[in-house]
């Protein structure tokens, strides 16, 4: 077992201005570009529905002159409480008026301060990956930090104002303590590990799997030390740090422990449209799909030359790395599964492929003759791949960028004279930009032709959103809404259409990514829209 002195844990290492310092540095800087440009995305249009439940909360907490958020789905009371204070020092500070009145005038600017935190958890999280990596190696904390900095997930995830990027650097830092806490054996690091896991909680309740990382570390600590008695006393602390510093962050998760608890019950609904319908394996699959698409197969290979030159080089202190493990296996045994669930699953799988970067570079060292070869073999498949992931992100911020079709169909609508009086429409559309709804709620299909439930009112339009379509046709348990779009698109006379160059395009394979990425930024460079395909359908009279 290699020998990991406590001391190199304590010491402050002094800054360096060499190469990796250098590229560090310019590695934030473009990792915060790519994500805090993107937060106008769609203002002053909404058009993310989770993103109200932040600001609206905050603005509750303002209203009631309360600290303690009123609501517990997720819980999101770290965004929430932040928001709120961000919100009244712009209001007060910046503008001299009420944050009420404010808000009341234009909702938009709140949206923008709450993202603008996410922004400031994504941008963290390239710092965190640094000095995850910093104890294998400068070299090595430098490729984790590239890595987290430029993987479209983490850049697209950090423009909205949603809990999972929030979450995601938390679990870093729980990761972060561990790795250290292995090290050195240190009391500081696990107390930063735990205060990771309370903060995460906050967020979102299963950060509470966190917990089992630091177990993880105290009984590995214990066994390399062959102090055995570590494991009852730092576990049984480790467990109280975590509950007290939960309590102090947010008392009201206690204080209100019966309506968390029915909350936790009901989020395990298999009728989500869109999100449900999987057993566990096919929740596995879903999430190990989502990876190849967003980061390939490449960026997999290099994460398991990082497992295997950890256990070569016998370092325990990789083990925190896996914590996203954790996160896959407990998460697929859910009714629900969502792709922006995986990131702190996809997390693990990004720390490692930065190890293997290195590890495969240090390694060719050794190979003797062979040594060119391989490393003009690693180094063109990481630059390729780390291309890749640019151009991904890159696509990224486009998408950011570019009109919605939600907003541009707005315009059009109103020239035609379709109203939300005489239009029956889904979710996702300009009538209704941010939340979900279908047209089943006022039309119906009889003798086959479409009509309104109610023959009393006057419909003479039907607007349609690819959110909402594609996610009925796919459903075979929505057999009257199947029936009732394919009916819509195949009787009535299409009036207009507004449609998208759709989702960035993912893929396993590198060079695949890479046509497809510059393709897809050249469609939206020539003023291609972004969001649902939209439809205007003129209902027969």
């Amino acid at each position: 077992m290699t020998e990991h002195p406590a001391a190199s844990v304590h010491r402050v290492p002094r800054m360096r201005w060499d190469a990796v310092t250098f590229a560090l540095l310019a590695t934030i800087v473009i990792g915060s570009i790519l994500r805090f440009a993107g937060i106008m995305w769609g203002l002053p249009m909404l058009l993310h529905g989770d993103e109200a439940v932040i600001v609206d909360n905050a603005i509750d907490m303002i209203r009631r002159n309360s600290f303690e958020p009123a609501f517990f789905m997720r819980p999101d009371h770290l965004e929430i409480q932040l928001g709120s204070l961000a919100y009244q020092v712009w209001a007060h500070v910046f503008n001299g008026a009420s944050p009420l009145a404010l808000f009341a005038a234009d909702p938009a600017p709140f949206y923008a301060i709450s993202r603008g935190i996410v922004a400031l958890f994504g941008s963290g999280m390239i710092v965190l990956a640094y000095l995850i990596g910093r104890p294998f190696s400068r070299p090595a904390g430098l490729w984790m930090a590239v890595a987290v900095a430029v993987f479209p997930p983490f850049v697209e995830h950090s423009r909205y104002a949603t809990p999972d990027i929030p979450l995601t650097f938390t679990v870093m830092v729980v990761i972060l303590g561990c790795v250290l806490y292995i090290r050195g054996g240190s009391w500081w690091v696990l107390v930063l590990a735990c205060a990771g896991v309370a903060l995460g909680i906050t967020v979102k309740y299963p950060a509470a799997l966190g917990s089992i990382m630091v177990a993880a570390a105290v009984i590995i600590d214990a066994a390399t030390t062959r102090r055995p008695w570590r494991i009852a006393i730092r576990g049984a602390a480790s467990a109280g740090m975590v509950v007290a510093m939960t309590f102090l962050l947010s008392p009201v998760l206690f204080t209100n422990g019966a309506e968390v608890v029915r909350q936790l019950s009901a989020q395990n609904s298999d009728q989500h449209l869109g999100a449900s319908g999987l057993n566990g394996a096919g929740n596995l699959g879903f999430y190990a799909t989502q990876f190849l698409s967003h980061g390939g197969v490449t960026m997999v290979a290099f994460a398991a030359v990082g497992i295997v030159w950890a256990i070569l080089a016998r370092r325990e202190d990789a083990v925190p790395l896996l914590l996203g493990g954790v996160y896959w296996l407990a998460l697929s045994s859910l009714a629900l599964h969502w792709d922006r669930w995986g990131l702190p699953m996809y997390l693990s799988v990004v720390l490692l492929a930065g190890l293997g970067f290195y590890g495969a570079w240090a390694a060719s060292g050794r190979l003797g003759r062979s040594r060119t070869v391989v490393r003009w073999t690693v180094a063109v498949v990481a630059s390729l791949t780390v291309l890749s992931l640019i151009l991904g992100s890159c696509m990224q911020l486009a998408y950011a960028q570019a009109e919605d079709t939600r907003v541009a169909s707005t315009r059009g609508i109103a020239d035609l004279g379709a109203t939300i009086e005489n239009t029956a429409f889904d979710g996702y559309t300009p009538i209704n930009p941010s939340g979900p709804g279908s047209v089943i709620q006022d039309l119906t299909v009889r003798d086959d032709a479409v009509v309104p439930r109610n023959p009393d009112r006057r419909l003479e339009y039907v607007l349609t959103s690819s959110n909402m379509v594609d996610r009925y046709l796919a459903d075979s348990r929505r057999p009257e809404e199947q029936l009732l779009y394919t009916t819509i698109a195949e009787t009535l006379p299409v009036e207009t259409t507004w449609d998208s160059v759709g989702e960035a395009p993912p893929g396993p394979w590198v060079i695949d990514r890479l046509i497809g990425s510059v393709g897809y930024l050249i469609e939206l460079a020539a003023g291609g829209l972004v969001g649902p395909d939209i439809v205007l359908y003129r209902l027969a009279g």
